[in-house]
């Protein structure tokens, strides 16, 4: 049987599934079968947390509840195949306050973000099976721990201080894929070679540390993890050399 949407719940629908879109394209670019080591320093020690993102996470993030299979909707929704008719709004609210921040809360992982734990007495709305949240400004995303590591289980539009007891700056973001063995900066905190060299002991060593000397002679290279915002899209073939040896400075 055929659900009939009035002609106020079909608008609402048709910007949900547009945000949702927009989303898992961001899911598949960014987050999907990708591993995310965020490192904070919690009252004087410093802690890795590991984020992993799977295919089947996705729907959490989303808040709608479905007429069709869960293995179904991702790939539906990233095929430009899902309808109306096979989701609808939960009825706690929940769906508007995670498609608000949908489109964007991929970029808690490139730019200045913070840590923190969930407290459930603090925010009495809404229960959430969390027990971490990784957020700025508006945007909070739940994490779930399972084992040694966290699945992300929810999002909302909402202050990370009303929903946490303790928030804690995030100093260094490393990434990679599943089937990748080696890691690379995907965040770095403004104070990070300050924060490291005067107050960590140890750089931790996750599987190798690249030093990189550039010379003035060579143009285009840019180390930098995120650019405004967005992730890097440094390529080494982008490199220019612009004089046929190394560039001395003169004032040394």
């Amino acid at each position: 049987m055929a659900f009939v949407l009035s002609e106020g719940a079909k608008v609402d629908k048709k910007m949900a599934l547009k945000k949702m879109k927009i989303a898992i394209i961001n899911y598949e670019t960014y987050l999907k079968n990708h591993e995310y080591l965020i490192i904070y320093n919690e009252d004087d020690n410093y802690q890795l947390r590991k984020i992993i993102f799977k295919k089947e996470n996705f729907h959490h993030l989303t808040g709608v509840k479905l007429n069709i299979k869960k293995s179904a909707f991702y790939d539906r929704l990233l095929n430009s195949k899902l309808s109306l008719n096979d989701f609808d709004f939960d009825s706690n609210g929940t769906t508007r306050l995670k498609l608000d921040v949908i489109e964007k809360y991929h970029t808690l992982f490139f730019t200045p973000c913070n840590i923190g734990y969930y407290d459930a007495n603090n925010y009495v709305n809404i229960k959430l099976s969390t027990n971490k949240i990784i957020g700025k400004q508006n945007i909070s995303l739940g994490l779930r721990k399972e084992k040694n590591y966290y699945n992300p289980n929810s999002l909302l539009k909402q202050q990370m201080g009303m929903i946490t007891h303790k928030v804690y700056p995030v100093i260094c973001i490393l990434k990679k894929t599943f089937d990748s063995k080696e890691y690379e900066y995907s965040y770095l905190h403004k104070d990070y070679e300050k924060v490291f060299m005067e107050e960590i002991p140890a750089v931790p060593i996750l599987n190798k540390l690249d030093i990189l000397v550039v010379n003035k002679r060579i143009k285009k290279y840019d180390w930098r993890p995120n650019v405004d915002g967005k992730p890097n899209t440094f390529k080494w073939s982008m490199i220019e050399v612009v004089a046929p040896q190394p560039i001395v400075d003169s004032k040394n």
